[in-house]
């Protein structure tokens, strides 16, 4: 779990394979890693993801963390999720593609209003008859970038395994009062991730303390409590690879996401 939250996410989208039949994707920026983890019943199927992913973000833009399994695909899952893999998916940023047997689910942020139209109206042509899309999609906030420019390589950090925040972490925090300010009336959400270091349960209630720290950190600076929305994601949105150490301290953040 570690001591550190880093600020910005280094993702360009995470990949969980939650079974052969499910799919969730969870695309951040436009030029970090593709993260993808999970189970598939075959090494065809997991070359034929990866292929696809690495024609759409490079061959150096993946990180395959999938492994092979006994799970039963549904007929026509593999296909379904490659027709869905489509350059537009490059635009989402903090989103989510949960695809199952006969859904998909999307969400996330996207540049411009046209952008959304022109990815909904792409996915609905490679539809399968009987599958169907809901989707949250939202245009860009105008403040989003400026919170993204003042957190870019810096650390929230906090002491190891626990929700208080450091000298350094606070020091954070109080170069973004400006901007955080200057928004206001606009309500941000705290959203505190972990590694995968002990138990699922217990790095979700870590996030959850980190991201209501940070938020009454704020508030006592003087920040509207009212804006201000704590949450914890645990380690299910992982921005790189938990096999290294650096790529655990990565996935170790804090982010601030506009509503």
């Amino acid at each position: 779990m570690g001591n550190g939250q880093r600020a910005k996410t280094q993702l360009r989208m995470a990949i969980f394979l939650l079974a052969a039949a499910a799919c969730l994707i969870a695309p951040a920026r436009a030029d970090d890693m593709v993260v993808v983890t999970g189970v598939v019943p075959d090494k065809a199927t997991k070359q034929r993801v990866m292929l696809r992913l690495r024609q759409l973000y490079g061959e150096t833009g993946v990180v395959d963390e999938i492994t092979v399994g006994h799970v039963t695909a549904t007929p026509g899952w593999v296909d379904q999720l490659d027709a869905m893999l489509v350059p537009g998916m490059t635009q989402i940023s903090n989103g989510e593609l949960r695809v199952t047997a006969d859904r998909a689910r999307l969400s996330g942020i996207v540049p411009r209003p046209s952008d959304r139209q022109a990815l909904l109206e792409t996915l609905a042509s490679r539809m399968d008859r009987g599958f169907r899309l809901d989707h949250e999609l939202a245009v860009a906030q105008p403040g989003q970038a400026r919170l993204d420019a003042e957190l870019e390589g810096r650390v929230v950090e906090f002491r190891s395994a626990s929700a208080e925040l450091t000298a350094a972490g606070q020091q954070v925090l109080d170069a973004m009062m400006p901007t955080l300010r200057e928004l206001s009336g606009r309500e941000i959400e705290i959203v505190g991730h972990t590694d995968n270091r002990g138990t699922r349960a217990a790095n979700l209630a870590l996030s959850a303390a980190r991201a209501e720290s940070v938020k009454t950190y704020l508030a006592e600076a003087g920040i509207t409590a009212r804006r201000l929305i704590s949450l914890g994601a645990g380690e299910q949105r992982p921005v790189a690879s938990n096999d290294t150490p650096d790529g655990r301290a990565r996935n170790r953040r804090i982010e601030f996401r506009l509503r």
